[in-house]
């Protein structure tokens, strides 16, 4: 009677008009003083939660009076709630009506949050595909935390799948993951649950249509990271995952949250990829998830996990400056943001964490920081990064400038060359070094000029050819004839300039002009560009004279670049004055012997006046007169008389230490200026009668010549053994009327300005002027500039050009098809060998500080 009573009561509290607080306080006092002791007085109860629930499900009111009265029976006689939730009873309730509602899945998964015990061997798949909203997940994977062995279901794979699926926006973030930790620290006591866990996030990942949520990451936090070599082997050696599902479970992958544990997995997976040689898959995923990588360092909880991967990627990815100049603008506001007074720690939340992730750079920038301590160790490894690359990747100085000035006002000091030199070695993929496979597919740079492929250490090559193109009547003539012998230094280089004119490329690989190098180059080993540039013309000289030999005409690159030198010696002791000429095509300007300081700058006008100063030879030096037959001491000059056209200077940068035995670099800072005047004494002939006889006379007639500035190969490095080569020029017949310079580097094509590398070697000391060239002012040069070239070599470059469309046309195609299978299956192996163990193609940069 008294229960029946209770009973009646509740059910009218719950039906009356009364608010929801006032109902609660009358309903626990009730069930407070309810002495609930029989089984029937248990039933009875529980058919009053059963209806509350099926009422109201998501009455605050219904889930704590339900929940209330639960943990009062579970209290009493928690045997009597399994006999109410028997099989059968939810069954008839849950599983075998038509009407599978909402308000039942809800129902069921409150009791398992609230740990009533349920028999497990109860078909709870088939509820499975109407649990959707994250809430009843969580409530079920909490459930099968308690009772991991339910019938029908596989516990780590439906917690990778609900996983997959978390929204990032779901309130519900954080709990579910907290719950998932807990069922998979419970099931993977078994090695084998652990391991299928980890396949199921690998098909999830690598199969899925869209990328699943990056909420997957938490395995990776409680797996051991003992586990590592064992699972990125199987990834990358079996034979059921192929390359498409590499790259795009990777590229996924970076873009988690890089906690500590997280980071090792990742670049122990990356590293698995070297072992298996899968080049081309590193170097994707750095190209496409390098800045997602570098995002993450804003953040302090994932600051030295995603370091620790960024550095990895960057110090192997050494054939391109690609990857650190996409990542250059956040690295600086990473380091001006970090660099300000630091605030005291956030610790953020998951959820917190992906959201921010999902923004932009400003909300990023405005997390709070680490301490300062912690931060100040952070910055000094990310400066030594930082200027590492710089080193690795040189000839970008306006590129770098602003990075370089935070660097230098934060005070934070350059590594020495050596420890940037290991770190370079130790982080290389692989001793081959790799191509960027994207590079041929690329087009010709919108300012209508192509670059030079760096073929492995030929910078100095193509930096010297760049400036020859740009001397516009040298390149004129030599394309004005076909020049057929296929292994010549002339041929090679007209076919060079043709494709440079034509090609659709954005840059020629100059392969022809290898093999034309003097047998003593090694391919692959950096050499000195003004070494290069006179065997190249020498034998431009060599093969130009074979070729028109009888006929009268000046030798092919003296009519353009050629000069006379004169020099006089006069003996001190009889007086007699020996000259003596000699052809020149560059001037090598020597810097004084006295030291200075590097940061002076020296003008290039004082360096031609040292050149032509006059020298005393004496001791050791004496000079041998034929006058006395003997050794004497004597006074020695030079002077120009005859200047070239097209004045090339090269500043002898290299000397030979005898302290240290090697060659060093002279690092000095030379002033050089669009014009310069070279002073001259032209030797002119004339007839002179005397004595009624006609004599053949030369006068000198002291003068000087104006030139103006159209090409600087500039060296960049610290040693005359490690370096880059690139080039500033503009075309040379435009020299005196256009200041429109590009940056030729390489396969790389910018515009410059000239103020920008006339101070170059302020801002960076080791990159400095090495090679100049000058075109006379008095020269009328035609201001149009030739396009022809001849018919053979056109047919060639149209072939290659065709070739290319194709080339495009076919990469787009698989690249649709490649994102095509991405969004609509996981396609297999199918027997497909995916490895890409073939050794490397050449480079087209190299590491920076050997080119």
């Amino acid at each position: 009677k008294v229960s029946t009573d209770m009973e009646t009561i509740v059910r009218g509290v719950f039906a009356s008009t009364h608010d929801d607080e006032t109902k609660r306080t009358i309903i626990q006092h009730i069930l407070n003083v309810w002495n609930i002791i029989s089984v029937e007085e248990i039933n009875s109860a529980l058919t009053i939660i059963e209806e509350c629930m099926m009422r109201d499900v998501n009455s605050e009111l219904a889930n704590t009076c339900s929940q209330h009265l639960v943990e009062k029976i579970q209290g009493i006689n928690p045997n009597a709630l399994t006999s109410y939730f028997n099989p059968h009873k939810l069954e008839q309730i849950y599983l075998m009506q038509q009407d599978v509602s909402l308000q039942k899945i809800i129902y069921l998964t409150k009791l398992f949050h609230w740990k009533v015990p349920i028999d497990r061997s109860i078909p709870f798949s088939q509820l499975l595909p109407l649990l959707r909203r994250d809430d009843l997940r969580s409530a079920f994977i909490n459930f099968l935390a308690s009772c991991p062995n339910v019938r029908g279901i596989t516990p780590t794979e439906l917690g990778i799948d609900w996983l997959a699926e978390l929204g990032i926006r779901s309130p519900y973030y954080d709990i579910f993951l907290s719950e998932t930790r807990k069922l998979f620290e419970t099931v993977w006591i078994d090695a084998q649950q652990m391991n299928t866990s980890l396949l199921r996030l690998f098909q999830r990942v690598s199969q899925d249509i869209q990328p699943p949520s990056p909420a997957l990451g938490i395995v990776f936090e409680i797996v051991s990271t003992d586990y590592v070599s064992i699972a990125s082997s199987y990834i990358t050696e079996s034979p059921n995952v192929n390359k498409d599902q590499l790259e795009k479970a990777l590229v996924r992958m970076v873009t988690w949250p890089l906690t500590p544990n997280t980071s090792k997995w990742i670049e122990g997976i990356l590293r698995g990829l070297i072992a298996a040689k899968k080049f081309s898959v590193l170097s994707l995923v750095t190209t496409t998830g390098i800045v997602s990588i570098a995002r993450q360092m804003f953040i302090p909880q994932l600051r030295d996990g995603a370091f620790s991967v960024f550095e990895f990627l960057q110090l192997g990815f050494q054939h391109s400056p690609e990857a650190f100049h996409k990542t250059l603008p956040i690295l600086t506001r990473i380091f001006r943001k970090l660099s300000l007074p630091q605030s005291d720690p956030v610790e953020l939340k998951p959820y917190e964490i992906v959201r921010l992730l999902a923004g932009n750079d400003d909300v990023l920038e405005n997390v709070g920081s680490a301490g300062s301590e912690t931060v100040g160790i952070f910055l000094g490894k990310l400066a030594d990064l930082i200027y590492t690359l710089m080193f690795q990747h040189t000839g970008f100085p306006e590129l770098y400038s602003d990075m370089l000035t935070l660097l230098q006002v934060e005070n934070r000091n350059r590594p020495s060359d050596q420890a940037m030199k290991e770190a370079i070695l130790q982080g290389a993929w692989t001793s081959e070094r790799l191509s960027d496979l994207s590079d041929n597919l690329k087009s010709r740079s919108s300012l209508g000029k192509a670059g030079l492929g760096n073929l492995g250490n030929t910078c100095y090559m193509n930096s010297f050819l760049q400036a020859l193109f740009m001397t516009d009547p040298f390149r004129e003539k030599l394309l004005e004839v076909p020049w057929k012998e296929e292994i010549s230094s002339i041929s090679q280089l007209e076919k060079t300039f043709a494709f440079m004119l034509k090609t659709q490329r954005q840059a020629y690989a100059p392969k022809g002009m290898l093999k034309v190098l003097p047998t003593w180059y090694s391919v692959g080993t950096q050499q000195d560009s003004s070494e290069y540039g006179r065997f190249l013309m020498e034998q431009l000289d060599i093969e130009y004279k074979q070729k028109v030999k009888g006929e009268k005409k000046e030798p092919f690159v003296e009519e353009f670049f050629g000069g006379k030198l004169e020099n006089i010696i006069q003996c001190h002791k009889c007086q007699n004055v020996s000259k003596r000429q000699e052809d020149f095509i560059e001037l090598p300007l020597a810097f004084p012997d006295v030291p200075t300081d590097p940061k002076v700058q020296v003008e290039i006008s004082d360096l031609i006046q040292h050149y032509l100063s006059p020298e005393e030879l004496k001791d050791a030096n004496q000079y041998f007169c034929d006058t006395c037959q003997s050794y004497q001491d004597a006074n020695k000059s030079m002077r120009v008389v005859k200047s070239p056209d097209h004045l090339v200077i090269t500043l002898k940068r290299f000397a030979f230490d005898a302290v240290k035995k090697s060659r060093v670099k002279i690092c000095q800072d030379v002033k050089y200026g669009t014009t310069l005047n070279l002073p001259t004494q032209e030797i002119q002939s004339g007839v002179q009668l005397e004595n009624q006889h006609e004599h053949q006379v030369e006068n000198q007639v002291e003068s000087g010549r104006s030139y103006v500035l159209y090409a600087v190969i500039i060296h960049s490095g610290p040693s005359a053994e490690h370096g880059h080569y690139y080039t500033y020029a503009r075309h040379s017949n435009l020299a005196s009327h256009d200041d429109s310079w590009l940056q030729l580097n390489d396969s790389n094509v910018t515009l410059s300005k000239f103020e920008s590398f006339a101070s170059l070697s302020k801002h960076f000391g080791s990159d400095v002027p090495y090679i100049l060239f000058y075109r006379a002012q008095d020269i009328l040069p035609q201001i149009s500039t030739s396009l022809e070239i001849p018919e053979s070599l056109t047919k060639e470059v149209v072939q290659d050009n065709t070739n290319f469309l194709q080339e495009q046309e076919n990469h787009f195609k698989n690249r649709a098809e490649k994102r095509k299978s991405y969004f609509y299956s996981g396609s297999r192996n199918n027997g497909r060998n995916d490895r890409d163990d073939h050794p490397p193609p050449p480079s087209f940069q190299g590491p920076g500080w050997i080119c």
